[in-house]
């Protein structure tokens, strides 16, 4: 009986070894699981990436994403159910991607939706720029993923006519990504551009080529203007109103260039254009443009002047314009002309009946032309009275002229004249000028003096020559008067 039963036993145990061979042989016999995607390197506006597979068993799979560098991978909400024959069902599985984050990027399938078990992995990468269009005078922020880290990247920029514009090499980084930046110049063709990268390994495969291509746009710049400084609130006629506006390219560079005999700047008064002007660099490090109104002498006075730029009345010389927005200076008010009337008195002092006094004065606006049609009266103050004289203009020295002849009446108004000059045109400008000077009876008291001497002197020798007479004659009496005795 026992010879019997240890026969069945060996017999169980040999089955069940043979059997557990079977399953493992069976077992090892089954593909590990492999997931991909349907290329390498994606374009930077792809939304989602699209998995194919084979070598899953039955039941329900979590596919899983992180990019390159960090810790922790998240579940993406995509699962699937594997085929009868241990597929991804295709194309039906697809990963949404952030086309923001131009990176490396790893797939993973796994069997639990709350842990990553890592069951299949892949890797994909993301290339592009940052936005679709760019303006002028931008730089173009170029970056990508799914290289082999130490990898050459080659990236070749192309015209809308297809002409290579630019070039370079760089170098995948440890995660597989790379970047690259390149300048767009102010006449830079606008249009649509071709952008090309070519890798000589993947994230996955180290030798793998791989290449991808995308277009982005380039656009004229809108130019970045604003006002620096304001006019001032009052201008006198003839006086420059001003505004100072700053004008640069989107990267912060100042604009230097304006197209030729352009005159963008408006000036507006009560609501209608009264003249157009151009824009004058004055700041070439800072972008700095002047634009200036000189105001005329009968100029209107009104208090709602302002300096006004419609959208994209500027233009840099290539097409690029300022502003997007109207743009509007403060307002300001044009007064009356204060005239300058210096009172030029080439002497400080006059003397009596000798002298003539001359007053002379140029009469100048604020932006500094003269005055050489209107009124120039000048009242000249003498201490006990005024007078009134007429100033005129002299063609030839270019000024306004008085002249008067002192007397010997003025005797009693010496000591010191005032001069003021009042100076007016037929607009309403004016202005007043101050002078003064000293009237003395220097050369008057010497004259009278010296006549006062002379008749002295003159009368002395009248009396001398007549007392002179009479001794003559006395003495001729007396010898007549002894001759004839």
């Amino acid at each position: 009986m026992l010879g019997r039963n240890v026969r069945a036993i060996v017999c169980i145990i040999v089955f069940a070894l043979a059997s557990l061979s079977t399953t493992v042989l069976t077992t090892s016999a089954l593909p590990a699981p492999v997931v991909q995607t349907d290329r390498r390197v994606y374009q930077y506006n792809t939304k989602d990436v699209l998995l194919s597979g084979s070598g899953f068993t039955s039941g329900r799979y979590y596919v899983w994403l992180r990019k390159t560098g960090e810790n922790q991978s998240r579940y993406t909400g995509e699962s699937f159910e594997s085929t009868g024959t241990g597929n991804i069902p295709y194309p039906n599985v697809r990963v949404p991607v952030d086309p923001r984050a131009l990176a490396t990027y790893i797939v993973s399938i796994s069997i639990m939706i709350a842990t990553n078990t890592e069951t299949a992995t892949c890797s994909f990468g993301l290339f592009g720029v940052m936005k679709a269009v760019y303006e002028r005078r931008e730089i173009v922020q170029i970056a990508g993923g799914g290289a082999a880290p130490g990898s050459t990247v080659r990236i070749d920029i192309r015209t809308p006519k297809d002409v290579l514009a630019h070039n370079t090499t760089t170098v995948a980084d440890e995660k597989g990504d790379y970047v690259h930046s390149w300048y767009l110049e102010n006449n830079a063709p606008t249009g649509s551009w071709l952008l090309s990268a070519d890798g000589a390994g993947t994230y996955d495969a180290v030798g793998e080529r791989w290449h991808v291509d995308l277009t982005f746009g380039v656009r004229t710049a809108w130019l970045r203007m604003s006002i620096y400084g304001q006019p001032s609130s009052t201008y006198q006629r003839t006086q420059k109103a001003a505004v100072v506006v700053t004008i640069k390219y989107p990267d912060g560079s100042p604009v230097i260039t304006t197209k030729k005999d352009s005159k963008p700047v408006g000036v507006i008064a009560v609501d209608a254009l009264v003249e157009t002007l151009p824009l004058t660099l004055t700041d070439p490090l800072n972008g700095g443009w002047i634009a200036e109104f000189s105001t005329a002498r009968n100029e209107t006075l009104t208090k709602n002047f302002t300096f006004t730029m419609a959208v994209g009345v500027f233009d840099d010389g290539n097409g690029n314009l300022a502003p997007l927005n109207v743009l509007r200076s403060n307002t300001f008010a044009v007064v009356p002309a204060r005239l300058s009337v210096p009172a030029q008195i080439f002497k400080r002092s006059f003397e009596i009946m000798f002298d003539l006094v001359a007053v002379n004065t140029t009469v100048k606006y604020p932006d500094g032309t003269n005055m050489v049609d209107g009124a120039v009266v000048a009242l000249i103050g003498t201490g006990t009275g005024n007078e009134t004289v007429v100033m005129r203009y002299s063609e030839q020295s270019r000024d306004w002229r008085l002249t008067r002849q002192l007397a010997i009446s003025d005797i009693f108004l010496m000591g010191k004249w005032t001069v003021e000059i009042t100076a007016s045109d037929k607009f309403g400008n004016s202005g007043v000028g101050y002078g003064s000077f000293d009237v003395s009876p220097l050369w008057f008291t010497v004259s009278v003096l010296a006549a006062s001497i002379l008749v002295v002197v003159m009368v002395k020798w009248v009396s001398e020559e007549k007392a002179l007479s009479r001794t003559i004659r006395r003495k001729s009496a007396n010898k007549e008067v002894k001759s004839a005795s």
